[in-house]
């Protein structure tokens, strides 16, 4: 989790940077492109003078007003930043102060009166309070939600999930503490646009940890319920999730500093070409992904066989998947290279198949032969873990230079491989003891030197 929250934050501080270049890159250009056009000269006597390619009669023609724009200016205040029934109360409270406290005293103080400082310290303090107050009321009501789900958070409390939440709820409380007094201009636009940052900051913050909550709720069903094809699509959607929250809380960020969202989107779809030539292995593996949970060739908990890889999936990634295998060890494989090779799922065989030889010496006679491969072919009928849909072969089927051959082919309903190691190993105790019993010899590699005297 701390790998993922590292992640996060990396992609958020980019996606701003990205922002702040682009923004400083156009007010270069419209600083060193602009031109003043259209002023009239002035003659010695003060009467403007007509300038060159305007014809007599005729008055130049008056300057262009600035239009309007969308977006915030230096020195002016944007109201709504969060809410405005907030702002509106601090007002409404800051009306009512004025009205109680002296007129000598507005204009004492730094900065602001000292009365309005009282009145800041005091709303401040009960803003921590209200904020500290709904961190504990959400944690009783996160908590009751979770035995109700009977939900076991491992690593997650409800403290941990509502403490963003209550970190909003401040950043609420303290837009009607500025609001109460009376800051300068350029002072209360930077004071407003940091707790607008810190406002959304807790808002993407308060959604990865809820996405995160719902991501281990719902592999905790999906075990209870044995449903592994979940366990492979609800990690990679919560990965996709954080990566688009983080995308959006950035750039709502860059909306909070007035920075050209738009025309940064614009020149994302130019360059994204030139990225997507470069990361195209990347992008492969992505579509790869995507191409495994909807094929479903194997799911979580699986045993697979590929690219001379064997072992257990464990997690399905946006790029690879990790496969533990025997020896305990992680092998990481893209996900393109499994679409497009082979894969052997062992995991989804509905039997098992048990193939061997037992090697009879020469010395046993053809009746006894006989005799033992239908004892055998007894033994495997009567286990119970055999599978009577599929045939049973026990046949006498080779004979080699030391031995007498026994085919022994059969399959077994087990559901893991321990179970068919346990029913692997019960069969060929059986078929010893039934040697044993008939004096019937197993062979071994063995040479026969023959002396002869003349």
């Amino acid at each position: 989790m701390k790998k993922s929250l590292r992640i996060c934050v990396i992609l958020f501080v980019i996606t701003l940077l990205m922002f702040s270049s682009v923004a400083l890159t156009q007010d270069a250009s419209k600083g060193t492109g602009s031109s003043t056009v259209g002023t009239p000269a002035i003659s010695d006597g003060g009467t403007p003078a007509v300038s060159l390619g305007t014809p007599a009669g005729t008055t130049p023609p008056a300057p262009l007003e600035p239009t309007e724009v969308g977006t915030e200016t230096e020195g002016t205040l944007n109201k709504g930043l969060i809410g405005e029934k907030a702002e509106e109360a601090g007002e409404q409270l800051q009306k009512q102060v004025r009205e109680i406290v002296p007129d000598s005293w507005h204009n004492v103080g730094w900065i602001l009166p000292f009365y309005e400082w009282l009145v800041l310290a005091i709303l401040v303090a009960v803003a921590f309070a209200i904020a500290k107050l709904t961190r504990m009321l959400l944690t009783i009501v996160i908590e009751r939600g979770f035995k109700k789900r009977n939900f076991v958070p491992k690593e997650v409390s409800a403290e941990w999930l509502a403490k963003p939440a209550s970190y909003f709820v401040l950043a609420v409380c303290l837009v009607t503490a500025m609001a109460a007094v009376s800051f300068p201009e350029k002072m209360a636009v930077f004071l407003y646009q940091s707790v607008r940052l810190f406002a959304i900051f807790c808002a993407t913050w308060q959604c990865l940890r809820l996405t995160e909550v719902i991501t281990r709720y719902a592999l905790q069903r999906s075990q209870r319920h044995q449903a592994n094809y979940y366990a492979v699509i609800i990690p990679l959607l919560s990965r996709t999730t954080k990566i688009l929250l983080v995308c959006l809380g950035a750039i709502w960020c860059a909306r909070a500093l007035s920075l050209p969202v738009t025309a940064l989107l614009g020149g994302l779809g130019i360059g994204g070409m030139a990225i997507a030539f470069a990361a195209k292995d990347a992008i492969a593996n992505v579509f790869g992904s995507f191409t495994v949970i909807a094929d479903r060739p194997f799911e979580v908990g699986d045993w697979i066989i590929s690219n001379q890889c064997e072992g257990t999936v464990e997690t399905v990634g946006i790029r690879s998947t990790r496969i533990r295998t025997f020896d305990h060890s992680v092998i990481t494989i893209p996900n393109n290279l499994l679409v497009t090779t082979v894969v052997n799922n062992m995991g989804k065989r509905r039997f098992r198949r048990h193939k061997t030889a037992i090697s009879l010496t020469y010395s046993t006679s053809p009746a006894k032969v006989k005799a033992f491969c239908i004892a055998v072919e007894k033994i495997i009928t009567e286990h119970p873990a055999t599978s009577n849909d599929m045939p049973i072969q026990v046949a006498f089927f080779e004979i080699t230079p030391y031995s007498l051959n026994i085919l022994v082919n059969y399959f077994l309903r087990v559901p893991g491989r321990a179970e068919e190691l346990v029913a692997r190993q019960e069969v060929l105790l059986a078929v010893m003891e039934t040697a044993s019993e008939m004096g019937v010899r197993f062979a071994y590699p063995t040479q026969s030197i023959e002396v002869s005297q003349e």
